[in-house]
């Protein structure tokens, strides 16, 4: 007989509470998965139960998906939970055939299920770029947004499209969604957005250093313009970014090893929670000037390079202009290279 191989999740959030737990049970022999939550935060704090079972504590304090890949085929399932219904929750992920069984749907489960569809779509091979991908994704949170502008789910989706529509029409849908979901933080993520869009840009080879001021964990500010002569690197993360953890090592490394031959490492955090901040620097020990405007994915200074995903490095040669952009934790080696090449190491 074919071996099935199960995840079985128990939800349980209370609306009194600001936490949800995750139960995952793995009931067919054992495989690492990773949760991420709320903006691509990693790293959950969990209890093992036994050898199948683990406990997630995830924060919340609005609705928000969750996200478990399994991480040796990479396989992703999200589902939202919502601290405003109190009910259990349970959910069955059959990974051999792909099928997933849902008990206690929360009311926007069914609306979800085209932003599910079209996942599932390019996982497998249906829509074949990633560019199909963004285009069918934005296609279907405009019409969500123009059909339900009072849903909560407006909010969210509105706020994954701000990057990928003009400002008029953004300012347009955020005047539609603002009237029932204005007490949402991420309805203040949209405003936040639209009053930094004009630092939005297209960084490119060759550019110049964008000057910026920024705070340090000491309450001091950092002022870009102290810098000159120097090879720089600039180090995007925030404090929920598993990747950026696993970086910062090799980071600190090259910082450590060609610092005193004019290399300046700039880890700039993009948290806006500045506890969370302070927190992963103590834990993590990012390389070189560690600072933050607090401003969170809307910081100018993310949007005029564009970052889009994490960590994402910028390298810029003596002349503050830029050589390299690139992003992954894995590409320190690569930064590594083009440091050595602008330092004049043989």
């Amino acid at each position: 007989m074919r071996s099935i191989f199960l995840f079985s999740l128990l939800f349980y959030c209370r609306l009194s509470w600001s936490q949800c737990t995750v139960t995952i049970c793995q009931t067919c022999g054992h495989r690492d998965i990773t949760v991420f939550y709320k903006d691509g935060n990693e790293g959950a704090e969990s209890t093992k139960v036994n050898d199948s079972c683990t406990v997630y504590t995830i924060p919340i304090e609005t609705p928000h998906k969750v996200y478990i890949v399994d991480d040796s085929t990479r396989n992703i399932e999200t589902l939202w939970n919502d601290i405003r219904y109190k009910k259990n929750r349970t959910v069955t992920i059959d990974h051999c055939t792909g099928q997933v069984i849902k008990h206690d749907t929360l009311p926007y489960d069914t609306e979800e299920a085209l932003d599910m569809q079209i996942t599932k779509d390019y996982q497998a091979g249906k829509i074949s770029t990633q560019d199909s991908f963004v285009y069918y994704l934005n296609l279907h949170a405009e019409k969500y947004i123009n059909a339900h502008p009072d849903s909560f789910l407006a909010v969210y989706y509105l706020k994954s499209l701000m990057r990928d529509i003009d400002i008029d029409k953004a300012i347009k849908y955020r005047d539609m969604v603002s009237k029932e979901n204005n007490r949402y933080p991420e309805f203040k993520d949209i405003d936040s957005y639209i009053q930094n869009a004009r630092y939005k840009s297209v960084p490119h080879v060759g550019d110049t250093f964008f000057e910026f001021h920024a705070k340090q964990t000491d309450g001091a500010i950092f002022d870009s313009k102290g810098i000159s002569g120097k090879v720089v690197v600039l180090f995007f993360w925030y404090s929920g970014c598993g990747p950026c953890h696993r970086a910062m090592p090799a980071l600190t490394e090259l910082y450590n090893k060609y610092r005193s031959k004019g290399l300046e490492v700039i880890s700039f955090s993009v948290d806006n929670n500045e506890e969370d901040w302070k927190k992963s620097t103590l834990a993590y020990k990012p390389a070189g000037t560690n600072v933050s405007d607090l401003v969170g994915f809307n910081s100018p200074l993310m949007l005029h390079y564009a970052v889009s995903s994490f960590p994402f490095f910028v390298v810029f040669d003596r002349s503050k202009k830029i050589s390299m952009i690139t992003f992954g934790n894995d590409e320190v080696p690569l930064v590594e290279r083009k440091v050595e090449e602008l330092i004049g190491v043989k």
